[in-house]
């Protein structure tokens, strides 16, 4: 019989000698990267909420017009300053885009608006006299004049009701 003999290999580990000064138990031993935050210009921002906030109140005509004006204006501004950043130029462009297109609303609004008021004559004069007591309202004599007609009206109106009582038109 032929016997087997087998040998025993032992691995020797290699220990690394750390000195305990390096790493202490509560640090990680992963280096820390340095996070920058980029700054944005403040004139890019302003123009970017002036000009969303101009959209927003787009139907207030001359509230909007001041919104849209300010909102271009730190716009272009934000441009300018964006060239000392490295962020902002996209987000003052935004401000010039929707600050231009609601100055260009605006405008359109004011000038629909001034036209149509312009178009309304209102009375050339208005007289008369109206006694209120407690919920009633009683008009005699009221007299207003337009475009060369003159209208006379008497009016009486109650808590729930408006009564018309009569109407006089003299003129063209």
């Amino acid at each position: 019989m032929v016997k087997k003999t087998t040998k025993k290999t032992t691995k020797k580990t290699a220990k690394k000698s750390i000195p305990k000064d390096s790493i202490s138990l509560n640090e990680n031993p992963i280096p820390k990267t340095k996070t920058t935050t980029k700054k944005i210009p403040s004139t890019a921002l302003a123009g970017i909420i002036l000009g969303g906030l101009s959209f927003l109140f787009i139907w207030l005509p001359f509230f909007g017009l001041i919104l849209a004006v300010l909102g271009l204006t730190f716009g272009i501004l934000g441009i300018k300053d964006s060239a000392n950043y490295e962020t902002g130029k996209g987000l003052s462009i935004g401000a010039i885009v929707i600050s231009s297109i609601v100055l260009m609303v605006q405008l359109f609004l004011i000038l629909a608006l001034s036209v149509a008021l312009s178009a309304v004559n209102v009375a050339d004069t208005f007289e008369g006299a109206c006694v209120i007591n407690d919920s009633n309202v009683h008009c005699d004599n009221l007299s207003f004049s337009l475009d060369g007609s003159t209208f006379n009206v008497n009016v009486d109106a109650g808590e729930d009701s408006l009564n018309l009582v009569t109407v006089n038109a003299t003129g063209r």
